[in-house]
């Protein structure tokens, strides 16, 4: 009870810590280019600014060294000052980072993750993927079970020096302990697991520029979510536009999103989003956020317990023709579970987080 009280107090602590860091990104990055700068001797050339190309290139290099289980090859591409903030697990540094991928590594022998987008953008690369493996090995106190999982997240680097300094993480932890049986529920399938009739269309308009479409994602939550006035996807999203969220099943047109967050208010009345930009490049935008409300009513079959919680989570918007046409979005949903008391802590983060 001890133990459990204690991991409890953690994730409340946890939760405010990611949701400052996420408040100041800006000013972490500002932050750790005169860091980066500073470090470098009088003598020598400055580093130079990121490329696109340079951070497409880390990206992938990151997920192949957890794909390959190469701690040398992680090391290597993270800061002596690396920080990581996941969604559940404390903020790390990076020799907790390396051990976290071998302790996955242990438990999922087989687990690989699949890059299904990469948007970079200056000093900036967000990377959507899907982690599966089998459970081979003991994780977080759970007994190997031989269960197969599969489960989305969503990272964003920041990199300066050729190194990633910093890492915004939102996984799908609740899915991953629901697929292991540690916790009761669905086993929905990952954020983005393509929906039975519905198949994205090519675009007939031509791409916007990254402020245009950064400022067709802004409209998600300036004009709807935030003023609560949810008519407006009409006008945000296109008619079949799909939003993958995790721990839900996907949903199709505005009138199916418009019911999504209906729900998620009767549940939290006060509900509001802090929104920070993320990179965007071609036809994508990302944006980091936190949210925080009173549960003060019903939500998801669970009776109101009148609990404050704080969680966070990323977005990764398509946009067509001026409109939302596909949204994928990670959360901590599980945090926000345990913080209202209704699901066991689990002192764990999702893989490679």
């Amino acid at each position: 009870m001890v133990e459990q009280r204690r991991i409890k107090t953690s994730r409340r602590t946890i939760g405010r810590g990611l949701a400052g860091a996420l408040i100041s990104l800006a000013a972490a990055r500002d932050f750790a280019r005169a860091s980066a700068q500073s470090a470098t001797p009088a003598s020598a050339t400055p580093c130079t600014a990121t490329t696109t190309e340079s951070a497409t290139a880390i990206a992938h290099a990151y997920f192949d060294a957890f794909n390959s289980g190469d701690a040398d090859t992680l090391g290597v591409l993270l800061a002596d000052n690396y920080v990581h903030h996941g969604a559940v697990v404390a903020q790390q540094d990076r020799a907790l980072h390396e051990q976290r991928m071998v302790a996955v590594r242990q438990a999922f022998p087989d687990g690989h993750y699949t890059i299904e987008d990469i948007i970079p953008e200056g000093d900036l690369v967000a990377i959507r993927t899907t982690f599966t493996g089998t459970q081979q090995g003991a994780f977080q106190g759970i007994p190997p079970t031989g269960k197969k999982v599969a489960v989305g997240a969503i990272h964003v680097h920041h990199i300066v020096c050729g190194k990633i300094v910093e890492t915004w993480n939102a996984g799908d932890a609740l899915g991953l302990f629901e697929q292991l049986g540690a916790i009761p529920g669905p086993a929905v399938p990952p954020a983005g697991t393509p929906m039975a009739g519905v198949l994205a269309s090519p675009s007939p308009c031509p791409t916007g520029s990254p402020d245009e479409n950064r400022g067709v994602a802004r409209r998600w939550f300036e004009d709807a979510v935030n003023p609560r006035d949810l008519h407006r996807f009409d006008d945000i999203l296109a008619p079949d536009a799909t939003l993958h969220a995790a721990s839900f099943p996907d949903e199709s047109g505005p009138d199916a999103v418009v019911s999504l967050f209906a729900a998620l208010f009767a549940g939290f009345s006060d509900l509001k989003f802090t929104v920070q930009p993320g990179p965007a490049a071609g036809d994508r935008v990302v944006e980091l956020w936190t949210a925080a409300g009173t549960n003060d009513g019903p939500f998801q079959g669970i009776p109101a317990t009148g609990k404050s919680a704080t969680w966070t989570g990323i977005n990764v918007y398509r946009i067509a023709c001026g409109k939302i046409a596909e949204i994928w979005t990670e959360a901590d949903t599980l945090g926000r579970l345990e913080q209202l008391g209704v699901a066991p802590s689990v002192a764990t983060a999702t893989p490679a987080t």
